[in-house]
């Protein structure tokens, strides 16, 4: 029954019940008012230096930070609808790239050996768990339970960087950085968002390397007694040096001592032939080899130099010296020494 006035029941006064219910929702509707929000926050990730990398092997740190996600955006949350809510991250490179990697000088252009590969995984600190390993531009597979604004417990986000030591032990030396952007998601409906971005660096002293890939044997076959012999030998040569530079010696054990060199035919005596070398990054022509070391630019950026070559050593034989040489058959073994300059 509805009262609508005072009304005495055995000498007491009966307030009105709606009026009472009334005040009561209105109380209750304010502090909702007052103290519900959708709040999602991800606060600052401090840049990660890994400093100078000597052959040390496998590098790792962790980076600890503040993710809000709640029904309430105070950092003092108190009454009926202050909730903690969950939360969830994902990592992407600000370069565009789909992938995690640190460039040579901060040139996102950089591959091969002037990129570093490398791995993020996160957890959340309250909760206790695992770290999980992230994939780009996607968010872990499990929510974790954000806090109030500005974590006043303590920071609940921890990354952790991992690079490996195999990773960075054929890299160019130099220093290597990236941008990364960290993306939360969350609130009460669990489509808030927040990024912060933050920089990975690591300085590589290391010696330059060298390669060389893709050499065969020269086979002339047999002379019919006409005419010269020529054959040459492509192959490649990798150097890690900054512009790729390096320098050869060519040696034999029949080479005399002013540089020339020699077939060998055993008792049957030798034959000397020219041996001529050719940068194709410095343009045609041949230049001579003997004592003295030669200079090339190699491939900086691929050891296989992606299957092709950029140097040739070539050989020819006068018909005059095979001529005179009996017959038989004749070798020789080159030493062929590359160094990074």
């Amino acid at each position: 029954m509805l009262l609508t006035g005072n009304k005495k029941i055995k000498g007491k006064l009966v307030q009105p019940a709606c009026l009472f219910l009334s005040l009561l929702m209105l109380l209750l509707s304010q502090q909702a008012q007052a103290r519900f929000a959708d709040h999602l926050a991800v606060g600052r990730i401090s840049d990660a230096n890994f400093g100078i990398w000597t052959q040390a092997g496998n590098v790792s740190t962790r980076l600890q930070s503040c993710i809000s996600s709640a029904s309430d955006d105070s950092p003092s949350p108190r009454g009926l609808f202050a909730w903690k809510m969950p939360y969830q991250v994902k990592i992407e490179n600000v370069s565009g790239d789909s992938n995690f990697y640190l460039y040579l000088n901060g040139n996102d252009a950089n591959t091969g050996n002037r990129r570093i590969a490398f791995y993020f995984s996160h957890r959340d600190i309250i909760d206790g768990g695992n770290f999980e390993a992230l994939s780009h531009d996607a968010y872990d597979t499990h929510s974790h339970v954000g806090n109030f604004r500005n974590c006043a417990s303590g920071d609940n986000s921890e990354l952790r960087i991992d690079i490996s030591g195999t990773e960075l032990g054929d890299k160019v030396s130099g220093y290597y950085t990236g941008t990364f952007r960290l993306t939360a998601i969350g609130g009460i409906w669990g489509y808030q968002t927040d990024s912060v971005e933050f920089t990975v660096s690591i300085e590589i002293q290391a010696g330059s390397e060298v390669q060389i890939s893709n050499l065969d044997d020269i086979q002339f076959g047999t002379h019919t007694g006409f005419g010269n012999l020529y054959a040459e030998e492509s192959f490649c040569v990798y150097s890690s040096s900054m512009s790729g530079s390096y320098t050869m010696t060519v040696s034999s054990v029949n080479q005399d001592g002013s540089g020339n060199f020699y077939l060998d035919g055993g008792g049957l005596g030798q034959i000397p032939y020219d041996l001529d070398f050719t940068d194709s990054a410095s343009g045609p022509g041949n230049e001579a080899v003997g004592f003295g070391s030669l200079s090339g630019f190699g491939d900086a950026q691929n050891q296989d130099c992606n299957g092709s070559n950029n140097a040739t050593l070539s050989v020819s034989i006068s018909e005059q010296d095979l001529q005179a040489a009996r017959s038989g058959h004749y070798q020789d073994s080159l030493i062929i020494l590359v160094e990074p300059q």
